[in-house]
């Protein structure tokens, strides 16, 4: 009598096969595979013990400090990598950021069996930025961090704390990236001037000014210009070549400066300044940008 409170079963004369329903599992009948009684209830009777044997207790924090860290040679990161999924160190990082910045500080304490595909969602609509609460963040960065979570839950199913990746029941946003207007001739000209002394009173010294060149004749992005080194400019295609980046934080005129030890890239920015002639890159410059491999020539 008592393991018909907990199971029961039904035969479906279709596929010819006993299905059995459960009672923590209401209203859902699932198929044993087999059409033998006995059988059956071994199937039945070790679901049970999967499913009611109590999961291994752990919370997010415990289970996610560091995740993206290459620290746990069997960890997420060393086994993306044993797959042939070579990501670079800039991109854990960034993942790292997400995890540290926005999921582990509001459920960092909670166990990991205990979130939902519901309280994920709502986070996920709600988040704000974390330097201004009342901001919220754009759907690109909300999307990421969903994606994130999404990892970090897909590993904690492999190892046994979930059954299923609640993240994954969470739908991407669609996009609503305002669009950027392109800077016209008449600004660059503005920023830009022919004149060295003009140029360099805009952005302050010779070495914002060349910062901001590099940015403009090249298309490299802020980060990736700090990241350049001597090992960067190639005498043989009379450009430059990255595939670094460095992230960065915003000062009050707009500009990307990293931490106090990349300064030291001023002087490599002065040794690019003359390399290239006074106010821009002359005559062709091949710039090779990866990861698309693109070519970029200014006559």
């Amino acid at each position: 009598m008592a393991q018909k409170k907990i199971y029961r079963f039904r035969r479906n004369k279709q596929r010819n096969t006993i299905q059995v329903m459960f009672r923590h599992i209401p209203g859902k009948w699932v198929s044993t595979g087999t059409d033998d009684m006995s059988e059956a209830v071994l199937f039945a009777e070790k679901r049970i013990t999967d499913d009611l044997t109590p999961a291994k207790q752990e919370t997010l924090r415990q289970f996610a400090q560091g995740f993206f860290t290459a620290a746990d040679p069997k960890g997420y990161r060393n086994r993306q990598f044993k797959r042939g999924k070579d990501y670079n160190d800039y991109y854990y990082k960034k993942q790292q950021a997400l995890l540290d910045n926005f999921i582990l500080p509001r459920f960092g304490d909670y166990l990991i069996d205990s979130i939902s595909d519901v309280m994920i969602e709502d986070f996920i609509i709600d988040l704000k930025k974390k330097s201004n609460k009342n901001q919220e963040l754009s759907n690109d960065m909300k999307n990421k961090t969903l994606i994130c979570f999404r990892a970090v839950l897909q590993e904690a199913k492999r190892n046994g704390f979930v059954q299923a990746n609640a993240a994954k029941e969470v739908t991407l946003l669609p996009a609503n990236n305002e669009h950027r207007k392109d800077i016209t001739k008449g600004e660059l000209a503005i920023l830009f001037p022919p004149n060295d002394e003009d140029l360099i009173s805009i952005w302050g010294n010779l070495f914002w000014s060349c910062y901001f060149l590099i940015m403009r004749d090249t298309g490299f992005r802020p980060g990736e210009v700090a990241a350049l080194g001597t090992s960067s400019w190639i005498p043989q295609l009379h450009g430059l070549y990255t595939k670094d980046s460095m992230s960065a934080i915003v000062t009050t005129f707009g500009a990307h400066v990293l931490e106090a030890k990349i300064l030291s890239i001023a002087s490599i920015l002065s040794i690019f300044w003359f390399m290239a002639s006074k106010s821009s890159i002359v005559g062709i410059c091949i710039i090779w940008h990866p990861p698309m491999s693109s070519v970029h020539c200014e006559d």
